[in-house]
C-alpha cells in the first residue's frame, strides 16, 4: 500500500496520468523516480544559494551601503561579489590584511549556507606593467600577479575559515576584462579588483 502510495505521488509531482502510471515499466517507473528526486534536490539547492545572498547582503551591509562591496544576483544559479583590490591588500602587496580577512570571514559565513555551490574567485589587475621592485622580483607580469591575489582569497576560504578546497577556483585575468578605463587614475581603480562567483552547477 505504501509502495502504491508513494508511486501515485511521483505520478502526480511528473504530472502524468494515473492510468498511464499503471502501465508503467519498472525501468521507467525507477527513471520518473530519479527526476523527481533531481528535480527536488535543484530545488533546495537553489533555496541555499537564495539565502547565501540574502546573508552575504545583510553580513555586509555596512560595505555594500559604502559602496565598498557589490553583490549582485547574475541568475538564480549564480551571485558575484565584487571587491575592490584595496579592500583586501594594501598597496603593492599580495598578503590579505586584517581588515580584509573580517570581510573574507563575513564572505565564508554565507558560502557555509549553499555547501553545493562551487567558488569561483577571479582575479583583476589594470592594464600598468608592474613596476613596484616589491611584486617585480616576484611575478613577471600582471597574469601572475592576478592569480596570486586570487589564490590568496582562496587560502583564506580553504585554511582560515574551513571552506572545502574542491568546491574553490581560482582564476588570474590579468587586466583581460576591465570594467572601466584605463586611462584614468579612478578607472584602473576599478578594474583591479577580486569577483568572488557562487554558482550552482547545471545537472
Amino acid at each position: 500500500m505504501k509502495r502504491s502510495l508513494i508511486f501515485f505521488t511521483l505520478c502526480l509531482m511528473m504530472g502524468v496520468a494515473f492510468t498511464s502510471c499503471k502501465t508503467m515499466s519498472p525501468a521507467e517507473y525507477e527513471a520518473m523516480h530519479r527526476k523527481a528526486e533531481q528535480k527536488e534536490a535543484l530545488e533546495r539547492q537553489l533555496a541555499e544559494l537564495q539565502t547565501a545572498y540574502d546573508s552575504m547582503k545583510q553580513n555586509l551591509k555596512s560595505e555594500i551601503d559604502a559602496q565598498r562591496i557589490q553583490i549582485e544576483q547574475l541568475s538564480e544559479r549564480e551571485v558575484k561579489v565584487t571587491m575592490p583590490q584595496d579592500v583586501l591588500f594594501p598597496s603593492a602587496s599580495i598578503v590579505i590584511d586584517e581588515p580584509g580577512r573580517d570581510v573574507l570571514g563575513k564572505v565564508a559565513a554565507s558560502l557555509r549556507q549553499a555547501p553545493d555551490t562551487s567558488i569561483r574567485i577571479v582575479g583583476h589587475t589594470d592594464l600598468l606593467p608592474i613596476t613596484r621592485p616589491e611584486l617585480k622580483q616576484r611575478f613577471t607580469d600582471n597574469w601572475e600577479l592576478s592569480a596570486a591575489r586570487a589564490a590568496a582569497v582562496a587560502r583564506v576560504f580553504i585554511w582560515g575559515e574551513s571552506i572545502s578546497e574542491e568546491r574553490v577556483q581560482v582564476v588570474g585575468r590579468s587586466h583581460a576584462e576591465p570594467v572601466d578605463d584605463n586611462r584614468t587614475v579612478e578607472g584602473r581603480a576599478k578594474n583591479r579588483r577580486i569577483e568572488i562567483f557562487l554558482e550552482q552547477p547545471i545537472h
